[in-house]
């Protein structure tokens, strides 16, 4: 138990460094298909990849890994 508070700051930590709009369609995502079966809830998942696949945040990503250095992610 005492591991959990660290543990939960550190996930946290991870989070906090990924792309708001990524986060928001994968938020997004998560609670629509907790409320569908299973195929619609993989449709809509594939819809919303697709557009996130559009986003500038996409672009900075695949520059900062290819480059070998940390994202600014601008949340969009």
């Amino acid at each position: 138990m005492d591991d959990l508070m660290p543990a939960a700051k550190e996930m946290a930590k991870k989070i906090a460094g990924k792309s708001a709009a990524a986060l928001k369609l994968a938020k997004t995502a998560i609670n629509r298909g907790m409320q569908t079966n299973l195929e619609s809830g993989l449709k809509y998942e594939y819809e919303l990849y697709s557009l996130s696949l559009s986003l500038e945040d996409k672009v900075e990503g695949v520059n900062a890994f290819l480059e070998k250095r940390a994202p600014k992610f601008v949340g969009r």
